[in-house]
């Protein structure tokens, strides 16, 4: 029963994604930002001000060694929480951001040159971060993402917990294939039936002998 909440759960909810959807205006539904993780970068810029949010700026780092620059806005508190995840040489960087915001004067904008200043920059890799590259409209009234790859965060996962997310999902995914093949056997079951064969013949062929497979199948199909 577990299993059947669960596929009903997922039913339900594309049901209420196609309804929303179809409710958005032509213009809403246009913008859809474009999601992606981030799970490994070479940070080697920090910049700010008293009032404006960080920037890192730096490359994302690809396992094929390629590497494509990135700039990615984020908070003070979500900053400080992905140097903790750095070692030594993020604590230092974090060190570093509280001695100049405390300063009586604060450079308009302060750049931190990490090789600069530590002789190395910054690997993020213990933590992946997952958001999306801002985006305007086009003179065509189409979105488009803006120029710099300006990516702003919306979620932190330590390399545990995003894992875990991923395997979760794919479990959730191969769980409801399943389900969706043991209710494409009940309807098997019911076109040998129409051409003549006998229950228990209909039931072995469609693969629905054990009983609780076949109230199973039959449930799904009725949902």
């Amino acid at each position: 029963m577990k299993f059947i909440d669960l596929y009903i759960k997922n039913q339900h909810e594309s049901q209420s994604e196609e309804t929303e959807t179809a409710e958005i205006t032509d213009e809403n539904k246009a913008y859809k930002p474009n999601y992606l993780t981030i799970t490994n970068m070479l940070v080697e810029q920090i910049v700010f001000d008293d009032e404006i949010p960080p920037t890192l700026m730096g490359k994302i780092l690809l396992e094929s060694n390629d590497s494509y620059n990135i700039q990615i806005g984020i908070g003070f508190s979500d900053l400080n929480h992905i140097l903790i995840t750095c070692g030594d040489l993020g604590l230092k960087i974090s060190d570093l951001i509280s001695q100049k915001l405390s300063s009586s004067y604060i450079e308009s904008p302060t750049v931190i040159e990490l090789k600069d200043i530590f002789g190395i920059d910054l690997i993020i890799n213990n933590c992946y971060l997952e958001g999306y590259c801002t985006q305007h409209k086009d003179k065509n009234g189409n979105w488009v993402e803006d120029e710099g790859n300006l990516f702003m965060v919306d979620k932190i996962f330590n390399k545990q917990e995003f894992e875990k997310k991923v395997e979760q999902s794919k479990d959730k995914e191969q769980l409801n294939d399943c389900l969706e093949l043991i209710g494409v056997a009940y309807i098997y079951y019911l076109r040998l039936k129409r051409f003549g064969l006998s229950e228990h013949e209909a039931r072995k062929r469609s693969g629905l002998k054990n009983e609780l497979l076949f109230k199973l199948s039959y449930l799904i199909n009725k949902i």
